[in-house]
């Protein structure tokens, strides 16, 4: 077990109390901080005792869900540099519950703030949304609410039709999801994987899950595999968790890998821009500061941008890659004059409720979370392993159905089976940008009594916005327009997706058993519509819009990027994240992240086979030698008894994993403690740690 997760389980039961969820979360952005400084003495001091060299088979912009998953696999035969702005992710974040509490938070998050939108967000503070993304390694796999969704079939048929490329059918990337799962449940079989390095599954902890999915049952919804293929449908929601903790990327491909010998990660590195070599309209290398210093590598081979369908939009930008009028206008050469920012999408969502219920049937963390809620996570169980998300029902909309796409949902409904406790108004403002006084009005009367909310989602909207830079500097915020309900038949929908959830709950006897009812209560600012109207629902939606951070589209294959996630007209350069969905999918997006860093590196790898770089970071094992034996003198007797670490070099250059596997360790701390430190005489090669 690694340190960290023995720090989290041991800490367990003082922490995670009724004291903390309400109280000491007050102090979080203190204890963050904290966190995070000694992160950042601990890197810097590392990377003083370490010298990669400044060039690189690849160069990886992004340390998050993407960026993780291509290092692990390039890594294993090609030198490799990560360069990500944050740091290692916190423990907390391992722990599903607290997903809520961990918003907007500097170090964790990038807290994006948009334009003030026309026609939503009206209960947010200046009518502008708050777009959470993961800031640290794993990305906004740390941060998000672990509902593994792939999207829709047919989301991914469009994406062949739109590129011209029939490797984007459900059918061609099935194997890339595949590839990445350990999957466990109900539906094992075909559509799952079993031998990959995220282990998927239902949490211990389904809540109001089970009870959700019969009423939708009753409602003429079927309870089907959400990731297989299917029409519409209901299931308890599965996530990437171990051992009741969050499987985040982070953990599952990359952790193990960090000490790779081909693998460079750089964290706290802030990438200012691309360099293109103009004569040949090639990528060469990076500017970014870290650590105080400005700093350039180099790649010999491809540089791939993975840094979310925001901050890709800002360092293509910066690079000079976008609309030639606007980059003219802040007085930045164009290298390639291309519509990037301008396609960005997102799944405008609201939560509906409160729905009251009997006492005990939801989960009221003022009652139910303690210290042995807290030892039941250490067992895998308890409500801890929740993120409070706990089953989704993926449909179609009247209005999609309408138009003859029964078979291609439009509407996500998820359970959110938490009461609203203690701090609902102010935790929710927090997370959400929501304004505090319109959420402590209409929470009030929900303190204290058990109840649920379901939270509907637009899955494909027409509208789209834009992402701009404000000016040249790479460190100011961006202009963020994402257009929410520009078009009118957004909000059809989403009034529709509003009807049909309290529909699935009044018209069915799972919810009438639990005498289940939708709140009375008016929403402020909406008393001038008849209660329950379309009206209403509309004022209701406008106002109580919130951002689940499923952006995308900013770099889309087709218009920014080729099918092959190559920059448009630009040698060296790919993109591989959220940004090149030509778009969006109907669901939550993580998952087709995943899918395409796994398409990406088999591209990349299928590409450049044969050009592995020998032994990676230790590839010179004779001057390796060379200078442990000009060392000898202070390294006395210790050399005698590790002749077979010796021996072990020798083979490092031709089979690297089989010479870290027969290292031993004790005779590696002598020769370190010999000399003070391995790394000053080893140079550029890299030591196992």
């Amino acid at each position: 077990m690694s340190s960290a997760a023995t720090n989290v389980r041991l800490a367990t039961p003082s922490i995670f109390t009724r004291t903390f969820m309400l109280g000491i979360m007050g102090t979080l952005s203190m204890y963050l901080t904290s966190w995070e400084n000694s992160d950042r003495v601990r890197d810097n001091y590392l990377d003083k005792h370490r010298d990669y060299g400044d060039t690189f088979d690849f160069i990886i912009v992004g340390g998050g869900t993407a960026g993780s998953i291509l290092a692990n696999r390039l890594s294993e035969d090609y030198k490799v540099l990560m360069l990500e702005a944050g740091g290692d992710p916190h423990p907390f974040q391992r722990v599903p519950l607290l997903s809520n509490w961990l918003l907007q938070y500097s170090q964790l998050d990038w807290k994006h703030i948009t334009m003030p939108q026309k026609q939503a967000f009206k209960g947010s503070t200046q009518s502008r949304a708050s777009i959470s993304q993961g800031r640290g390694l794993g990305g906004t796999s740390n941060l998000d609410y672990m509902m593994y969704l792939r999207g829709h079939p047919k989301d991914f048929d469009e994406w062949a039709d739109l590129t011209k490329d029939s490797s984007w059918s459900y059918d061609s990337v099935l194997k890339y999801f595949k590839s990445l799962e350990q999957y466990s449940g109900p539906w094992e079989g075909e559509y799952h994987g079993d031998s990959g390095e995220m282990r998927i599954k239902r949490p211990a902890y389904t809540g109001l899950g089970e009870r959700f999915c019969h009423a939708a049952q009753q409602n003429g919804y079927p309870q089907v595999d959400l990731n297989g293929p299917f029409v519409e449908g209901c299931d308890i929601l599965t996530y990437p968790t171990k051992k009741g903790y969050r499987d985040s990327v982070h953990s599952s491909f990359l952790r193990k890998i960090k000490d790779h010998w081909n693998l460079a990660i750089h964290k706290y590195a802030h990438v200012n821009k691309i360099l293109i070599k103009g004569d040949e309209n090639r990528a060469k290398g990076v500017e970014y500061d870290r650590h105080g210093k400005a700093q350039v590598a180099y790649a010999t081979k491809e540089i791939i941008v993975t840094a979310g369908a925001i901050q890709t939009a800002k360092i293509l930008m910066l690079s000079g890659i976008g609309q030639r009028a606007e980059l003219d206008s802040l007085g930045i050469p164009v290298i390639a004059d291309l519509p990037v920012g301008k396609r960005l999408q997102d799944h405008l969502s609201v939560y509906l409720g409160p729905f009251f219920v009997d006492t005990g049937a939801s989960l009221d963390i003022d009652r139910d979370v303690s210290a042995g809620a807290a030892l039941s996570l250490a067992r895998d169980n308890g409500p801890l392993t929740t993120t409070g998300f706990q089953a989704a029902a993926v449909i179609s909309s009247g209005l999609e159905k309408l138009h003859g796409g029964r078979n291609w949902p439009d509407l996500q409904l998820t359970m959110y089976g938490l009461s609203h406790h203690k701090s609902a108004d102010e935790d929710f403002s927090h997370a959400y940008h929501l304004k505090k006084d319109l959420l402590k009005t209409y929470f009030e009367h929900s303190k204290g009594s058990d109840s649920f909310s379901i939270v509907v989602s637009g899955g494909r909207p027409k509208s789209s916005g834009t992402v701009k830079l404000l000016n040249r500097n790479p460190y100011a915020p961006l202009i963020i327009n994402p257009n929410y309900f520009d078009k009118v038949y957004d909000l059809v929908v989403m009034v529709d997706g509003v009807k049909k959830a309290i529909r699935l709950v009044e018209n069915s006897t799972v919810f009438h058993d639990i005498n289940a009812r939708l709140t009375n209560e008016v929403l402020p600012g909406c008393e001038t519509f008849r209660f329950r109207s379309d009206a209403y629902w509309e004022c209701y939606v406008k106002t109580m819009s919130v951002s689940f951070g499923n952006v995308a589209g900013t770099a889309a294959m087709g218009s920014v990027v080729d099918s092959n996630m190559r920059v448009i007209g630009l040698k060296g350069l790919r993109v591989m994240d959220a940004s090149i969905m030509p778009s969006i999918v109907s669901t939550s997006t993580g998952a087709a992240v995943m899918m395409i860093a796994e398409k990406g590196a088999d591209l990349l790898l299928k590409q450049w086979q044969g050009t592995q770089t020998e032994g990676g970071l230790l590839k010179d094992t004779n001057l390796v030698l060379t200078k442990i034996k000009e060392n000898a003198s202070k390294m006395k007797g210790t050399i005698d008894s590790s002749k077979a670490f010796l021996e072990t070099l020798k083979l490092a250059g031709s089979n690297p994993d089989a010479a870290l596997e027969q290292i031993d360790m004790e005779d590696l701390k002598k020769l370190t403690q010999s000399v003070g430190s391995l790394a000053a005489i080893l140079g550029p090669a890299r030591c196992p740690s």
